[in-house]
Formats: C-alpha cells, structure tokens, sequence
C-alpha cells in the first residue's frame, strides 16, 4: 500500500470541514473551529504518510513541535470524544481514497449527490 501525502490529508480535512484549503494547510491562526480541524489533519498526516514532526510542519507552515503538540492534543482527546475519533476515522478514510476515486466520487469518498440534489443510491 502506498504511502498518504501530507496534500491528501490536508484536501480530505478541508473537504470535511468546509474549511479552504490555505486555511488548513495554516493561512493564519484562525478561530477554535480552524485550531481543531488544523489539529486533526496534523494528526491524521503524521500516522498516515510517514513523514517526519518538521516535514508535516514545513507543510503547515508551523515548526515540529507544535505538530508534536497537536498529534499528543489530539491523542488525549480522541479517548474521551468520540466525534474526534470520527473525525479521525473520516480523514484517514477520505485521505486513503486513490486520488482518480476521489474525482470520481468526490474528496470525501461518498458518492456524489444526484443530479436533483438527492443522495445518491448506493
């Protein structure tokens, strides 16, 4: 299996989110809403792609420890909140998806809304 990019998880996150991609990957500091997401991605890109604490934080724009203190944040909070052991699950998952899947069936995975803008069947 190869390995996730730290680009694939940032795109998964901002899919889920809503969030913009810049202000994932760490265009400003942001509101409580952004911190967490941002926190999660780092999360999820450090247990995923194999890099290093500095590579993930070139990427984001910050240095390696606030990478490290992000993923040791997430880590205590997904023990007590499920929704955060959620929101981890569906990054990893999103991320995971080979890239022609996602254009296929758009960045979360899930098939594309009908055209009438009901779900689609699966």
């Amino acid at each position: 299996m190869s390995r996730v990019l730290v680009s694939e998880v940032i795109a998964a996150t901002a899919a889920l989110s809503g969030l913009p991609l810049a202000v994932v990957r760490g265009e400003g500091r942001g509101d409580r809403r952004v911190w967490d997401w941002r926190a999660k991605a780092m999360h999820v890109a450090y247990h995923l792609t194999g890099q290093s604490l500095a590579a993930i934080g070139r990427v984001f724009g910050r240095d390696h420890a606030s990478v490290l203190h992000n993923v040791e944040r997430i880590n205590a909070l997904r023990l007590l909140d499920a929704g955060v052991r959620e929101d981890l699950m569906r990054i990893a998952i999103a991320a995971s998806v080979p890239a022609d899947a996602r254009v296929r069936q758009g960045a979360t995975g899930l098939a594309p809304p009908a055209p009438d803008g009901r779900e689609a069947a699966s």
